[in-house]
């Protein structure tokens, strides 16, 4: 049997690691927006590699690199919670995928359900141990 993971610390980093590959990619966005002028051709000496164009494809490269990083980090981790979540039946299902994927509070989660919150809460404990149980 290969490594045992927590499972709720695994859901639980689904939502931050989607708001950080979010913000990569923004990050990403505004190093492309950029616009600097073409160098002065004064006939002055400059310093190689700090000419502004050379600094900003340098920083444009870091952004998409890093932007590249967190969305594939993003998607294995996708990949794994959604493969987890998928296993379980209904509603157990629908619980971990409105919490953990949707970030819903525990009382949205319920209204959309049409079930009440205690009730999700024991549905949520359940599909829990089922997870934990399989591992």
């Amino acid at each position: 049997m290969g490594e045992r993971k927590d499972v709720k610390a695994l859901l639980n980093s689904y939502i931050p690691t989607l708001r950080a590959a979010e913000a990569r990619m923004r990050e990403w966005d505004a190093e492309e927006s950029v616009y600097i002028s073409s160098p002065k051709m004064d006939g002055m000496p400059r310093n190689p590699g700090t000419h502004g164009l050379e600094l900003l494809a340098e920083r444009r490269e870091r952004a998409r690199k890093m932007a590249e990083e967190a969305r594939e980090k993003l998607f294995a981790l996708e990949d794994e919670v959604w493969t987890m979540i998928s296993s379980l039946n209904e509603p157990d299902q629908s619980v971990l995928k409105y919490r953990y994927m949707d970030g819903l509070k525990w009382i949205d989660v319920a209204d959309r359900m049409h079930y009440s919150e205690r009730t999700i809460l024991y549905i949520h404990g359940r599909a829990l141990n089922e997870l934990r149980r399989r591992q």
